[in-house]
């Protein structure tokens, strides 16, 4: 589902340095949440025992709610993000 959304691109293409947690898995994680309806990073933990959830975006770690946040807000900073989603994102 994330690599036909064409996800694994986008993260490959704003990852800053060398993360210990990949990008991919940060916004995989991101997206899983979204797909739940939740919004706040802290609702990231829960995802890590829905397995099913997990393998249709293709989690391989669910990061903790302070990676996810200070990622996020370092992509924002640092990358034109929304410019590189697919589809009309502005």
């Amino acid at each position: 589902m994330a690599k036909l959304a064409g996800l694994d691109a986008v993260a490959r293409q704003v990852t800053i340095g060398r993360p210990q947690i990949f990008t991919e898995n940060i916004m995989k994680t991101m997206l899983g949440r979204m797909i739940q309806g939740k919004t706040d990073f802290d609702h990231v933990k829960p995802l890590a025992a829905n397995r099913y959830l997990m393998n249709a975006v293709d989690i391989d770690r669910v990061p903790s709610a302070e990676s996810c946040r200070q990622t996020f807000q370092r992509i924002a900073l640092n990358t034109e993000l929304e410019s590189m989603l697919p589809g009309d994102a502005r």
